[in-house]
């Protein structure tokens, strides 16, 4: 191959690029934001590419409360971009406008052609950039406490897991998660889970949790399934009955906002205590990153070649 004709080809590739970013992230204008359902529902939310456990368990546990704090936030402009309203860490309204992004919906099962995780998602990256320049919490993790004061504009709370039974009996009137700590076992180690309500099964304290991945299976990435018993239940979509206590062996808290009326301003720091950046983006999301790459590199290549004849 000719000095020339690499030149070419190296020409060529940065509109090959352009070309495949393109099919894979065009706009648009008019896909709803909720698609056929019409509202936020818990299997639109299945993290997949970036570590944003901390964020999209927030969503699925309002979605599990009131799906109307979703719907109220967004503002669907009809020229592919949506007002998003958001908070900063002092409380203050800096509602932001993104662009909807096809290249989510393609990636969910069923084909619910919702596009509102991405709306909210791409919003609170682009006002933590900001907070923290040089940093992508999206994709380097962070907390669901600062995830719920960005959607509520209150205060959160990391609460202790020794109180999780009380904390839990609210599970269904406001939006909570629970962090994992590094330790291994039966749930994913520095990950987030909705928690959706707390339970008596056969005189024993269970949670109701959910995963935002979407799955539990333990070839997916739940946890050590050597370690499971009959008293982990599969619901469906993401979400299991697990005991208690098999939990708090694991348990780094539990986030919720403080929802009291008045609004208010958000304490002086978000962070939660001694909770770490959740996920690092192995297992699953890893994988599938993995894969798109390869995807893109292929589609690259194929372009190259057909630029080349």
């Amino acid at each position: 191959m000719g000095p020339s004709l690499i030149w070419m080809l190296l020409a060529c590739l940065p509109l090959c690029l352009a070309i495949v970013s393109q099919q894979i992230n065009p706009k648009i204008e008019k896909t709803s934001l909720y698609g056929p359902s019409g509202s936020p529902q818990l299997d639109d939310i299945k993290q997949m590419l970036t570590a944003g456990c901390w964020l999209e368990a927030v969503l699925a546990a309002i979605v599990n409360v009131d799906v109307t704090v979703i719907v109220n936030m967004l503002e669907d402009l009809g020229d592919g971009r949506v007002k998003v309203k958001i908070f900063n860490q002092e409380g203050d309204d800096l509602s932001t406008t993104v662009e909807k992004k096809s290249w989510y919906i393609g990636m969910l099962d069923k084909n619910s052609h919702a596009v509102w995780v991405q709306v909210i998602q791409d919003a609170i990256e682009k006002q933590f950039e900001k907070e923290e320049v040089g940093r992508r919490p999206i994709f380097e993790g962070d907390s669901s406490t600062r995830a719920f004061s960005a959607i509520y504009g209150h205060t959160s709370t990391n609460g202790f897991c020794n109180d999780v039974d009380s904390i839990a009996e609210k599970a269904k009137t406001i939006p909570m998660t629970i962090s994992t700590n590094a330790t291994k076992g039966e749930l994913a180690s520095n990950h987030a889970y909705s928690l959706l309500e707390g339970r008596l099964v056969n005189d024993q304290s269970a949670l109701v949790l959910r995963n935002p991945w979407g799955f539990i299976k333990e070839k997916d990435g739940l946890g050590d399934s050597s370690l499971w018993g009959p008293d982990i239940v599969d619901l469906g979509d993401g979400t299991f009955q697990i005991p208690t206590e098999t939990v708090l062996r694991q348990c780094n808290g539990v986030q919720y906002p403080d929802l009291s009326p008045p609004h208010t301003k958000r304490a002086a720091t978000l962070r939660p205590r001694s909770q770490p950046a959740l996920f690092n983006g192995s297992n699953v999301g890893a994988m599938v990153a993995m894969v798109a790459g390869l995807l893109v590199l292929i589609c690259s290549f194929a372009l190259l070649l057909w630029c080349w004849c």
